[in-house]
C-alpha cells in the first residue's frame, strides 16, 4: 500500500514552473500597466489641446503655464483651475504618473503642452496646436 500525498520531487517542479510562470509574467503585467499610463497621458493631452482650443475661440489667446519644462507640481493643478474651469480632468494626487504644463513655442503665440512623467523626465509626451505630438 502507497501513502498518500506528494513526493518532494512533484512538490519542486510545481514550485519551479509556478516560479517561470511569474518570471514572465510579472513584467508583462507591469508593460500592460505602464501602456495603460501612458495612453492615460496621452488622452488627457488630446483634453488639453481641445480645451486650449475653445480658451482662444473665448479669450483671442492660448492660456499657458510657463515658458519652460520640467513641469512643476502648481502647474496641472492651474490647467485644471483654468483650462478646465476648476474640474479636476487632471491628476493632481501626490502619486501621480504624469505632471503637465503648457508652455509657448519661439513665437510667444502659439503653446506645446507637456506630460512629463513624475519618475523620469525623460519620459515625456507633446501635443501643439497643430495637434503634433511626440
Amino acid at each position: 500500500m502507497r501513502p498518500q500525498g506528494f513526493s518532494i520531487i512533484e512538490l519542486l517542479v510545481v514550485v519551479a514552473i509556478i516560479g517561470v510562470l511569474a518570471a514572465v509574467g510579472i513584467p508583462m503585467y507591469q508593460g500592460y500597466v505602464q501602456n495603460t499610463k501612458d495612453s492615460n497621458a496621452k488622452n488627457n493631452l488630446n483634453s488639453i489641446f481641445m480645451t486650449q482650443e475653445e480658451y482662444k475661440a473665448d479669450y483671442n489667446e492660448y492660456y499657458f503655464t510657463n515658458t519652460v519644462i520640467p513641469c512643476t507640481e502648481d502647474q496641472t493643478e492651474k490647467i485644471n483651475e483654468v483650462l478646465f474651469e476648476e474640474t479636476q480632468v487632471l491628476d493632481e494626487s501626490n502619486n501621480k504618473d504624469f505632471k503637465y504644463c503648457i508652455g509657448t513655442t519661439t513665437s510667444g503665440t502659439t503653446y506645446k503642452a507637456y506630460a512629463i512623467k513624475s519618475s523620469d523626465s525623460n519620459k515625456k509626451f507633446a501635443i501643439d496646436e497643430k495637434r503634433s505630438t511626440e
